[in-house]
């Protein structure tokens, strides 16, 4: 639901999940990615968490880079144009994602290999390996966890540098690589388990088309944070520099399944790699259909 949740000198954030409002704050200038320790003191400790974790060697990933980095837009046009026509994970990796989603193979098996099948589109030959795909989920969790003694056990054991090392070393420390692998790929995950319950469902295999499974499939991150630059009069009241702004992008997508709001493709800040994503999508579930009869279910 959206709101605004204000604690003067304590929080001001702003939630929204209506697909139109997030479309239209979006594009306004003055809500960016730049992640100032401004505003109160929640808003600053999460800005500057936000700047620490999710960073390579000083730099921003692209999940964060503000709208004027240099070379962001470049960089971000060169590889959505590269994903167009990019293979989409190696035939094994499809294999295995189809057979996970039948049924036929443990949950174990679909983090690492769908990670494996991102970072294909980077490094050539990218190996599924346990340590790696644990290093996701802590880099993916570091900027979101609350938890003072999950937080205290990183801060004491350097969880998180470690995680960033680990993903940054098969990928020649390529941020855009970094973020597909570490943070992005828990999306694809999310949605190939989606893709086994459908696997699951009475008559879905015989009635739902392609574009049905994808529609259902293709999930957005649960939050997408802005942060305000300047001054703003907005319809939930006069903000101030630091006021961050949280799109609610997962329930958004319940409320309207498309691209646009998934990928935010009408956006500058869309997911280049949101043609790429989609059409894995599809060639799992294909792969799954031309598998046969659905095998035994394992946990």
């Amino acid at each position: 639901m959206s709101g605004r949740v204000r604690i003067p000198g304590v929080i001001d954030v702003i939630r929204l999940d209506e697909p139109a409002a997030i479309k239209a704050l979006s594009e306004d200038p003055r809500l960016d990615r730049a992640f100032t320790k401004a505003g109160p003191l929640f808003n600053r400790f999460l800005a500057g968490r936000i700047r620490r974790v999710l960073q390579v060697g000083g730099h921003p990933l692209p999940a964060v880079a503000p709208r004027d980095e240099p070379d962001r837009a470049r960089l971000q046009a060169q590889l959505e144009q590269r994903l167009l026509n990019a293979q989409l994970g190696t035939p094994q990796q499809r294999k295995t994602l189809a057979a996970y989603v039948r049924g036929e193979e443990h949950e174990a098996v679909l983090g690492p290999t769908a990670q494996a099948a991102v970072g294909e589109l980077f490094s050539p030959g990218y190996e599924a390996r346990p340590e790696r795909w644990n290093a996701a989920k802590t880099l993916d969790a570091a900027p979101r966890s609350f938890n003072p003694l999950q937080m205290l056990w990183w801060a004491l054991t350097g969880a998180v540098g470690r995680a960033r090392k680990t993903l940054a070393a098969p990928v020649d420390g390529d941020p855009a690589a970094v973020h597909a692998t570490g943070v992005a790929v828990h999306n694809l995950v999310r949605g190939l388990k989606i893709m086994r319950g459908i696997w699951r469902e009475p008559f879905a295999r015989e009635s739902l088309t392609v574009d049905a499974v994808v529609c259902r499939c293709a999930v957005a991150p649960a939050t997408v944070l802005r942060q305000w630059k300047t001054k703003a009069s907005t319809v939930h009241g006069e903000i101030e520099p630091g006021v961050i702004t949280i799109f609610q992008l997962d329930d958004a997508r319940l409320r309207c399944p498309s691209h646009a709001t998934v990928f935010m493709t009408e956006s500058w800040s869309r997911c280049p790699a949101h043609h790429w994503t989609a059409s894995l999508i599809g060639a799992v579930w294909k792969e799954a259909l031309a598998g046969g009869a659905a095998g035994s279910i394992r946990p």
